[in-house]
């Protein structure tokens, strides 16, 4: 072997040994008397969401989608798409009417915009078991969550979680805080990206999401129609909008100041929320600089 290749060799294993040091490359246990099951600390940060309404006396499923828990320097938040929240178009607030048979065989609209409630699927204190707690969404007509200065033109929100003493002591929060998903690396079109959430409102296992895989598709740089977006190339679904979309890379990664082999990298880009238009495979992100300004300068808004 010659001396420069012995260096190199040196230099990527004792980038193996360093990255092993780092938590995020320990995956989390399952345990229970017969085996150990291993799941990738990101597969438990994405939540099933569904959001109800009250039709006749009863409460109904309006949609289901993918949310996820943002933890900054104080609080909680529960952060997922505007249209998920409002069932409304966000590029006009249009309401989302559906046609229903009622009890006498008849078609009848039932206008199911602006639901009441939302039913967060968290994590039991046992990986692997689901605590569904509702959430109600209005306090006398006025919105319980936070959204942009831009209102509807950012389809992203943050809610505060408010949980009683017996519900935050029922659940286990795998929460995304920043400063653990933001290792320094180079975006370029192409680069490969997961966008993780619940396509159709399908799991891999109980309310664990599904991972789909894309690229980046524009320049991440650059704002797709001068806002805080990127464009990506996946081919996503229904029910993953609210979803993280994270890159993650093992082997090798390059940064802005060198290229680096071996170790691990991984960066929360932003959230997903859709197609553009819906039959193609190009998708919506907003950028994760979002929900800083959300929770920073956000507001409250009243219905419709």
């Amino acid at each position: 072997m010659r001396p420069l290749f012995k260096i190199l060799f040196l230099i990527v294993i004792a980038n193996i040994c360093a990255a092993q040091t780092k938590n995020e490359l320990s995956p989390m246990v399952a345990k229970d008397s017969t085996k150990i099951t291993y799941i990738d600390p990101l597969s438990t940060i994405s939540l099933y969401i569904e959001t109800s309404k009250n039709f006749f006396g009863k409460s109904y499923t309006t949609s289901s989608a993918t949310g996820f828990i943002y933890q900054d320097s104080i609080s909680q938040y529960l952060v997922t798409n505007w249209h998920v929240m409002t069932c409304r178009n966000p590029r006009d607030s249009s309401a989302n009417n559906i046609e229903v048979l009622n009890n006498q065989g008849q078609k009848i609209k039932l206008d199911i915009s602006d639901p009441d409630s939302l039913i967060i699927y968290f994590h039991k204190k046992k990986l692997g078991t689901w605590f569904p707690i509702k959430i109600s969404l209005k306090n006398n007509g006025q919105r319980k969550w936070l959204e942009h200065p831009l209102g509807k033109q950012i389809d992203v929100i943050a809610l505060k979680l408010e949980l009683t003493n017996e519900q935050s002591d029922s659940i286990e929060i795998y929460s995304l805080k920043k400063e653990e998903y933001s290792d320094d690396m180079i975006l370029y079109p192409s680069i490969n990206l997961s966008i993780i959430g619940f396509p159709f409102g399908f799991s891999s296992y109980g309310r664990f999401p599904i991972w789909k895989t894309g690229q980046l598709a524009s320049d991440f740089d650059l704002n797709y129609d001068n806002l805080p977006v990127f464009l990506i190339d996946a081919t996503t679904r229904s029910g993953m909008s609210g979803s993280p979309v994270i890159i993650k890379q093992t082997g090798t990664s390059l940064t802005r100041n060198a290229f680096q082999v071996g170790g691990h990298s991984q960066k929360f880009l932003g959230i997903y929320s859709g197609r553009l238009p819906n039959d193609s495979d190009i998708g919506i992100v907003w950028k994760a600089i979002c929900i800083d300004e959300i929770i920073k300068t956000g507001t409250n808004r009243v219905d419709g």
